[in-house]
């Protein structure tokens, strides 16, 4: 059994079936509506707004779109709470030299959220005593990791199951992270895609890696290969940003997509050009609508990332949709 089955298990409280997960979705979904409207930014795009009925994705339809130059331009219209509530707030440098960054707040509650999702989903590429070294933002070469970040996030999760965490953050020196994940012991790192190329391209010994987790940037096919082939793993994909907070959807051990994080999150796939939803095996934009936030939910948010809902059944039996490979990552 695919361990995130167990967690959505947890979450519904009964055996899990799609009627029961939409139907949380929707309970989530109408109170996330009725908070938004707490914040400036929902107050006036949802006014005269009201969820149609059907299925969580329908009841999506007729709302309007939120972008990411919103949230840069004014992140405060977001929140749907206090300040006080407010217990992470994460900066995301624009690519530019002129613009606002994005900034993102979070509740406590909230990334502990991300952290059960990583508790099961971990459980697929690491085992009960094994190591994982993370090279993600928010961890540093000397094991500390920033509160509510990537790497603590992990660290919270894989004690749970009876694996480690070790934080060293992203990679500047490929040749003393190379070193850092051969002398850690580690059986699986985690990283991003361009980052792990680097160590592998090394010169020199390479660490005995059983699995590998790329996160946070494009995952193409090539990379994975290339990996896979390097360092003769097991390769898997995560999707996830700063928005999602920081957890979206995982491969699974059979390889063939991603699950998303459906208790948690709604993901839309739409035309880029007329905004209206595709259907499942179609390429288009990813729209998310966070359910579980509510210092600052987002709906019908704008990725600028491009992918399709896969139509064929996972072998692992799972009931969560599954994420194709994505593209154009902002």
């Amino acid at each position: 059994m695919n361990p995130l089955t167990k967690w959505i298990t947890s979450r519904l409280g009964e055996p899990p079936s799609r009627c029961a997960l939409e139907a949380h979705q929707l309970a989530l979904l109408r109170e996330t509506f009725a908070c938004a409207q707490a914040s400036r930014h929902y107050s006036e795009r949802l006014r005269g707004c009201e969820l149609a009925g059907g299925t969580p994705l329908e009841a999506l339809q007729i709302l309007p779109f939120s972008y990411p130059q919103e949230l840069r331009a004014e992140p405060q219209a977001f929140l749907c709470a206090s300040p006080s509530e407010v217990e992470r707030i994460v900066t995301l440098p624009t690519s530019g030299t002129t613009g606002n960054p994005k900034r993102v707040f979070f509740a406590e509650r909230e990334l502990q959220l991300t952290a059960d999702f990583f508790e099961f989903g971990m459980q697929n590429i690491t085992r009960p005593r094994e190591r994982t070294m993370v090279f993600m933002r928010g961890g540093s070469p000397d094991g500390s990791a920033v509160p509510g970040g990537v790497c603590d996030l992990l660290a919270r999760a894989l004690p749970c199951f009876g694996a480690e965490a070790i934080a060293y953050g992203e990679v500047s020196d490929p040749d003393h992270a190379r070193a850092a994940l051969i002398s850690s012991g580690a059986s699986c790192a985690v990283g991003i895609a361009s980052q792990m190329l680097e160590i592998a391209r090394f010169p020199g010994a390479q660490p005995q890696l059983r699995t590998v987790l790329l996160s946070a940037d494009n995952t193409p096919r090539d990379a994975v290969e290339e990996l896979s082939k390097r360092w003769n793993c097991e390769v898997f994909r995560h999707y996830g940003m700063t928005e999602t907070a920081f957890g979206g959807a995982v491969d699974c051990s059979g390889g063939s997509g991603m699950h998303i994080r459906e208790p948690d999150m709604i993901f839309e796939i739409i035309d880029l050009a007329t905004g209206e939803q595709l259907p499942d095996g179609a390429r288009g934009e990813i729209v998310l609508t966070t359910l579980t936030r509510r210092v600052m939910p987002l709906i019908r948010y704008r990725t600028g990332d491009f992918s399709r809902i896969l139509t064929e059944p996972c072998e692992c039996g799972c009931i969560l949709r599954r994420l194709d490979e994505v593209q154009g990552h902002k």
